[in-house]
């Protein structure tokens, strides 16, 4: 499964864990109430919504196993009228999946409900503009869910002139000279959220912060990829292809 499937198969889990949220809503909460005694009412309905997200994040996470797993590797993309060859990084189903389900059981919690007078049944709630604040409160978390999954971000790429990391409303772009020597280090940890990159800019030392938690790229080999090029100027032209890819690979296990 390539990393773009990986990210839109987390629309039907979501889906799935909206559906499950509201259907503890509607019928398992009032089950609760027939029950009775609090401990063991409290302990189902705990159990139940639990499970609404549980399962789908399981099932998500299970299908994309896979997919997931962040290697020491780049995609290739050659480039053309667009721009330059380039190596890339594009968003991690890791973080943007199980996001992806977790808002859209959020979003089944959107919905403004009350339990109905005198009875043991939940219905949408009846005062003033309750259904526009359910649809409204939907309907901006299903948006995020589409363009968390959908949008190619955030993005790094890394051409033959600089680094270029795309956010959601904003782009960096730093040249290769700009960087400082030397960094950025290994991550002390196996899995850190960012990796800073410094660069010199009029004398001061200003951080780039990159998601390195965010992007299919092993962070170690992200960091070291930076370095490698930074470090050694006459081989940034083979930067986007395979001997490229090749060449840094070895320095890397080297």
């Amino acid at each position: 499964m390539s990393t773009t499937a990986a990210r839109l198969v987390a629309l039907p889990f979501a889906l799935a864990a909206f559906g499950l949220r509201v259907l503890d809503t509607f019928w398992v909460t009032p089950l609760t109430w027939r029950i009775g005694a609090w401990p063991p009412a409290l302990a189902a309905w705990v159990v139940t919504l639990a499970a609404s997200v549980g399962l789908p994040l399981g099932g998500y996470l299970l299908v994309t196993r896979r997919a997931r797993r962040r290697g020491a590797t780049w995609r290739i993309e050659p480039g053309g009228p667009g721009g330059p060859a380039c190596f890339a990084a594009p968003p991690a189903p890791r973080w943007t999946g199980p996001w992806a389900v977790v808002m859209g059981w959020l979003a089944g919690a959107g919905l403004v409900t009350e339990r109905v007078p005198g009875g043991d049944r939940m219905r949408f709630a009846t005062f003033d503009r309750a259904l526009p604040i359910s649809v409204v409160a939907v309907g901006a978390v299903v948006l995020l869910v589409a363009v968390l999954v959908v949008s190619d971000r955030p993005r790094l790429t890394l051409d033959r002139e600089a680094v270029t990391l795309r956010r959601y409303l904003s782009r960096s772009r730093v040249p290769w000279d700009d960087l400082l020597p030397g960094g950025p280090p290994l991550p002390a940890r196996r899995d850190p959220e960012h990796l800073d990159l410094y660069r010199l800019t009029v004398g001061v030392t200003a951080p780039v912060r990159l998601p390195a938690g965010r992007l299919q790229v092993d962070s170690a080999y992200l960091a070291h990829t930076i370095r490698y090029y930074a470090e050694h100027p006459e081989r940034r032209e083979s930067i986007g292809t395979a001997q490229g890819q090749a060449a840094l690979r070895s320095s890397f296990a080297g």
